[in-house]
């Protein structure tokens, strides 16, 4: 054999080594996105105010629900949620029954609505907070623990969180 067909050979076999990289590559990223949860949130404008019973006994009224979503093929375990205001204090939700968070799972394509009921009335801006800031954290079956830090802004936008 020349030269010539030395390197033809070895090339053609290079090839074929690039491919087969590649394609394990594709096929382990893609195996390792199923196991991946994409949990988001965002607040849904009621169009009537709801009553809410608190836990505590009390009553609330308010226009909008925390919306935690998973868009991800795989389900999101241990979802926690904080939310500050503008200052960063950490604001409690007030609807929330004791022990409802850490949410045991968030299925794929689930949403899980909270009535956004804040202390002192902040859900409808009694002490001028329009802005918050949300911290989620989650596992999935790709990592131990995800964070996502989300500002949100209360009002009009015609969207449902899609």
């Amino acid at each position: 054999m020349s030269t010539f067909e030395w390197w033809t050979i070895g090339l053609a076999a290079l090839a074929v080594a690039v491919s087969l990289v590649t394609a394990v590559s594709v096929a382990l990223g893609a195996r390792r996105a199923a196991k991946r949860a994409a949990v988001t949130v965002y607040l849904h404008r009621l169009n009537d105010m709801a009553r809410i019973v608190l836990p505590t006994g009390g009553v609330a009224q308010t226009g909008y629900h925390l919306v935690l979503r998973n868009r991800g093929p795989a389900d999101a375990t241990q979802v926690r949620v904080t939310v500050a205001g503008p200052d960063g204090q950490e604001l409690k939700l007030e609807a929330l029954d004791a022990g409802e968070l850490p949410l045991a799972s968030l299925d794929a394509g689930s949403r899980y609505p909270i009535p956004f009921v804040l202390p002192g009335g902040v859900h409808e801006g009694r002490r001028g907070y329009r802005r918050f800031t949300v911290l989620l954290v989650w596992r999935d079956g790709r990592s131990s623990e995800n964070r996502k830090i989300i500002p949100l802004r209360r009002g009009e936008t015609g969207g449902a969180g899609d």
